[in-house]
């Protein structure tokens, strides 16, 4: 290797130290160290506006005219006019005050941010300047571990091949090689978390006791969980256990996907929200008929979709399941009313249904060949489960429309993960990934892949009166001799995992079979933040963090996207979250570190959940005969919290055993797969159409 050049494997890529003109480095996308307003200044800002010529200068003056600007820790993207890298970054550091002005997180925010908008550029390698280090005053060494943290932690996301540091000066360079040592030193996250711990090491041995964290750098720790993803693995073999393994009737594709589609009327239906719109694909652009018919594309068409989200009827104020379907139904009705004359050219009604439900074959087709059946509700939906089990969902929501509209289509059901790994399956994914599999981590959690089935021989579709379902293959029920093998979806309801070797006294109890586990971010996070808190920190420091809360959001309580913003920023984001709680820094230092402990153990918790899926199917390992990785999908919002993935992969890896992962972890942009989800699914499971024949 060159002697001016450090090179660490990170996930599926790699990290790069290298000293250099970052101007000359030929890579996808560049970041300039840029000011707020965009205008061009000295150092790297200048010379990448000096040789990129005048294109990155014009460009950006529209953006400050859009705009007004780019606010520290946030970035914006160029092309890169002359220079030999395809777009330019610019992201704003923030100038050192001395560290008590919140340095630390706008530094982190504006890699983050890069990163963020290289993922929509399509970016896979990315060079990065020493940000706020020069005229700016950052101290370096703390800045290169900022940097080099961000960058792990998104390179274990996944996405990237390369991401690389290009510094000025050798010793630069030499700090960035002491950063970058440290952090492959603490690659164990257990490590990490130790050193973290600082003043605060009393309530880190605590939770040690408290079983909050497992120290997995000893054998006999890693012993008891790898028994754990042992034991979780034998009961998705056995149909009696948890986690449920639902078999969705819908087979992994085998065909190209469509670029286009007809429109088709999507519902997503969840425990908090219902969102819904008609929608197509144009040659692989999602397309949505806003309220007054007007055609939005692209991001444009997931805010329509935004848009005319509803809270979900529950237990509160609605009688029961069959009520709860006419009051869904009811505010899709109103949209669809004033677009009578595009209902004619909508082909399906596609729902994304999130709570647990059986499925058998109809018809050969799987576009409105699903009959889908309730098995229970969850959430403030629990009480309709009696209600809706055994009924036909599909056919409920297909009367309701036929009786308020005098019109319906054919109703295909899914759980959203399916649909959404649908989005993943794209013609150069699926050459390229042997597996492919996908975790929702957000309030709630389920794990989706593909799964053998022994089918009988006179095929999928039920008769009459019946409701047939293929047999799963499993270690204990092999296939048997002439038996058709076929792949399908299947969904693992792994929030009902029950929690045996990781149980804490801080756990949170759920009335809900598919919420039993301390995975989620949502109640889980906000429970444990409050307990943890009240019986390991003080009672007064909770008080007071309340206190602080409720002045600005009355009526609430913070939930898991604050407890993860403390876990992520550090000590001085306490104050930024809960501000004037009037906490001293060593109270605020140990808030922090029960967030981040808290944050730490959901990842081991994931981890864990992919360690005992690996064993049982083999699913991270990829295929060495052929060369491929596995495509592990991520969505939901825990995903989003800063180093969460490569926390994931790091325990995952721990956990699975010696032998090495290949899976690539993949997201879309916002990890909201479940947006273009349904619209995947009908491009790879229905009818080729011409563009043109769908606009009516």
């Amino acid at each position: 290797m060159h002697p001016e050049m450090d090179s660490a494997p990170v996930g599926e890529g790699r990290l790069v130290l290298v000293r250099g003109d970052i101007t000359e480095t030929a890579a996808d996308a560049i970041v300039n160290a840029a000011n707020a307003e965009l205008a061009g200044g000295g150092g790297v800002d200048g010379a990448i506006h000096r040789k990129g010529g005048p294109a990155i200068p014009a460009e950006l003056k529209r953006i400050r005219e859009q705009c007004g600007g780019c606010a520290p820790g946030q970035a914006v993207a160029t092309s890169a006019g002359r220079l030999a890298a395809r777009h330019v970054i610019h992201a704003v550091g923030p100038i050192w005050c001395g560290g008590g002005a919140g340095e630390e997180g706008i530094l982190r925010s504006a890699y983050l941010s890069s990163l963020e908008v290289a993922r929509r550029l399509g970016a896979r390698t990315v060079a990065f300047p020493s940000i706020s280090t020069g005229a700016y005053r950052f101290p370096i060494e703390a800045a290169a571990r900022i940097a080099i943290e961000a960058a792990w932690g998104e390179l274990g996301a996944g996405g990237f091949d390369e991401l690389r540091f290009v510094l000025f000066s050798s010793p630069d360079l030499e700090v960035y090689r002491t950063a970058l040592r440290a952090r492959q030193a603490s690659s164990n996250p257990a490590a990490a978390l130790e050193e973290a711990a600082g003043d605060a090491r009393p309530l880190y041995e605590r939770l040690l006791l408290d079983r909050v964290i497992l120290d997995t750098r000893r054998e006999d720790v890693l012993d008891l969980l790898r028994a754990d993803a042992q034991r979780i693995a034998r009961g998705m073999d056995d149909e009696a256990e948890r986690p449920l393994m639902l078999w969705t009737g819908i087979p992994f594709p085998r065909g190209a996907r469509h670029p286009s589609t007809g429109w088709c009327l999507v519902i997503s239906v969840g425990g908090t929200k219902t969102e819904f719109a008609l929608m197509r694909l144009d040659e692989g652009e999602p397309v949505a008929l806003d309220a007054k018919g007007a055609e939005a594309r692209g991001p444009a068409a997931a805010e329509v979709k935004r848009s005319l989200a509803f809270p979900t009827p529950t237990s509160r104020e609605t009688r029961d399941g069959l009520e709860m379907v006419e009051r869904i139904v009811e505010p899709v009705s109103e949209y669809l009313s004033p677009l009578r004359s595009r209902l004619d050219a909508c082909e399906h009604i596609l729902l994304a249904w999130g709570f647990a439900h059986t499925v058998h074959r109809t018809a050969e087709e799987v576009l409105g060949g699903l009959c889908a059946k309730t098995l229970f509700m969850s959430k403030d939906q629990a009480p309709f489960t009696e209600s809706l089990a055994g009924k036909d969902l599909g056919g409920l929501f297909r009367d309701a429309f036929g009786r308020r509209l005098g019109w319906s289509r054919p109703v295909t059901v899914a759980n959203d993960g399916i649909m959404a790994l649908h989005y993943f399956l794209t013609a150069e994914s699926l050459e390229s990934n042997d597996k492919f599999g996908l975790f929702i981590n957000g309030t709630g959690t389920n794990f989706a892949m593909v799964e053998p089935y022994a089918v009988r021989p006179e095929g999928i579709v039920s008769r009459p009166g019946e409701e047939y379902r293929p047999r799963r293959i499993t270690r204990t029920h092999p296939a048997l001799p002439g038996e058709r093998i076929e792949p399908y979806f299947v969904n693992y309801e792994t929030g009902s995992v029950v929690l045996e070797a990781t149980s804490t006294p801080f756990d949170s109890e759920s009335d809900w079979p598919i919420e039993e586990n301390a995975l989620a971010g949502g109640r889980a996070f906000e429970e444990a933040f409050q307990r943890i808190v009240r019986e390991r920190v003080s009672a007064d420091a909770l008080e007071k963090l309340m206190a602080s809360w409720r002045r600005i959001h009355p009526g609430t309580i913070p939930r898991g996207p604050q407890v993860s913003r403390v876990a992520t920023g550090g000590p001085a984001e306490v104050e930024a979250v809960f501000p004037g709680a009037g906490l001293d820094a060593a109270t605020s230092h140990r808030v922090w570190f029960a967030c981040r402990a808290i944050v730490e153990r959901s990842a081991l918790h994931a981890g864990l959940l992919l360690a005992a899926v690996t064993m049982r199917t083999g699913f991270g390992l990829g295929n060495e005969e052929r060369g491929l990785p596995d495509l592990l999908a991520m969505e939901g919002s825990v995903w989003k919290t800063p180093g969460y993935p490569a926390l994931v992969r790091a325990y995952w890896q721990a956990i699975a055993g010696s032998r090495p992962l290949r899976v690539r972890m993949v997201r879309e942009s916002g990890f909201d797969a479940s947006f273009p989800g349904p619209l995947s699914m009908a491009s790879l499971h229905g009818e080729p159409r011409g563009a043109g024949s769908r606009r009516a």
